[in-house]
């Protein structure tokens, strides 16, 4: 029954995250025009980039060394964010810059909202998912749960007041593009307080994981290989097809996040227990662990993308904006396989399997942005669902391949 309750809890918690953010998306599609849109999603690509280098490089690090000990135990929250302030603050210009692609068309004064809105919103999430990270970590996933409440609240509150204010009269541009990414930022700091406070009932872990530069980058390497890799996948298409090409895709993105829930939610429960295990030394019990898990999230995932053929409809009546059904569906099922695909990283990462985990990622990514040049003129927009589809199949076929032989060579130093 608790480890029922604990994988309700934790699809509550990444429901909720992206609900807010899905809110938060179709607020974008209503008020910002195509080139602001482009923008926007240009620039919240390289911000899940960005959000890997402060996150893998001290908090992932700080959260594996409590999840790997035997009693339960919360960071030392200020000291991780003092340890990642300059991170986050590199994090936060990058996603500035990263917008530069697209400036041109645009006002200097709209430009700059959306790219330092978008630059407060990396910093800030990055630490907020190491609030709720840390949570689920320490097996607390109900609380988990509550933050994201409150992210989705203040995020809410923050939607109606922005109708309220734009049907009642003329909003300046600067204004309107400012509101997205700054709105999902104040939810973020309201939450991750909250987590902080709710934490508190939990003793704090006596020591730091010791620092090591070299293994974090190495750590970070797979995760950054692999949203890099998206990034590059919308600026080839935005260079191919134009802006309004990545307007479409960001639409049929924010149609299928459902999907994206699913996976953040089941791995957000199931992972730690197989950290736990991989720790113990049940190496085989873990991965049957993980194997759980992608069926449910390839059941789940396979069935919301059908099912998009009628929610599509509904969420474009809401944008009032056009989205593309069959786009969305194959952006939902590119989405099923990547999250198919993800745990495999954490699992690899936790066992120190670094090598298998930046070359599966840098492989199986490389074939995808091939795939997305190579179909780009061709089959148009959806040459970024099938790169991505392409390059979480591959990773996945990779890791049953090592493992295969990984279960060979066992056998044989037995024999």
């Amino acid at each position: 029954m608790r480890r029922v309750n604990g994988a309700i809890w934790s699809l509550a918690d990444a429901g909720q995250a992206s609900l807010a953010t899905f809110a938060t998306g179709i607020l974008a599609l209503r008020v910002l025009g195509e080139g602001e849109l482009a923008l926007y999603a240009l620039v919240f690509a390289a911000g899940v980039v960005l959000m890997i280098v402060p996150q893998l490089a001290v908090f992932t690090l700080q959260r594996l060394h409590v999840n790997r000990l035997s009693d339960i135990y919360r960071p030392r929250y200020r000291n991780d964010l003092r340890q990642a302030a300059p991170l986050l603050g590199l994090a936060a210009v990058g996603a500035f810059v990263a917008g530069l692609p697209l400036r041109g068309g645009l006002s200097t004064g709209v430009f700059i909202v959306i790219c330092g809105s978008a630059a407060a919103w990396t910093a800030v999430s990055t630490f907020q998912d190491h609030v709720r990270g840390a949570l689920h970590a320490s097996l607390h996933h109900g609380y988990a749960a509550v933050v994201s409440t409150v992210n989705l609240a203040v995020v809410l509150v923050g939607i109606v007041a922005a109708e309220v204010a734009t049907s009642a009269g003329d909003v300046a541009p600067e204004v309107l593009a400012a509101l997205p990414f700054s709105i999902l930022a104040l939810g973020n700091l309201a939450s991750a307080t909250t987590g902080m406070v709710l934490h508190r009932s939990v003793p704090r872990v006596p020591e730091r994981a010791p620092s090591d530069w070299r293994e974090s980058a190495v750590a970070s390497a797979p995760a950054l290989i692999a949203h890099g890799a998206n990034y590059l996948r919308t600026l080839i298409i935005a260079g191919v097809l134009g802006s309004s090409a990545v307007v479409a895709l960001e639409a049929a993105r924010i149609a299928s996040q459902p999907v994206l829930v699913l996976g953040a939610g089941m791995s957000a429960f199931f992972i730690p227990t197989a950290v736990r295990m991989l720790g113990s030394g049940q190496v085989r019990a873990a991965y049957r662990h993980v194997a759980r898990q992608n069926l449910v999230v390839l059941a789940c995932g396979l069935a919301f993308s059908a099912a998009l053929v009628v929610v599509t409809p509904i969420i474009a009546t809401l944008a009032d904006r056009a989205i593309r059904v069959p786009l969305a569906v194959a952006r939902g099922a590119a989405a099923t396989v990547g999250a198919v695909a993800q745990p495999y990283n954490a699992v690899n990462l936790a066992a120190k399997r670094y090598g298998r985990a930046v070359t599966l990622t840098a492989l199986s990514e490389g074939l995808g942005l091939v795939t997305v040049l190579a179909l780009a003129v061709p089959i148009g927009v959806y040459a970024m669902p099938a790169g991505a589809a392409l390059a979480g199949a591959m990773r996945v076929v990779g890791e049953m391949m090592a493992r295969r032989r990984e279960s060979r060579d066992g056998g044989a130093t037995q024999r």
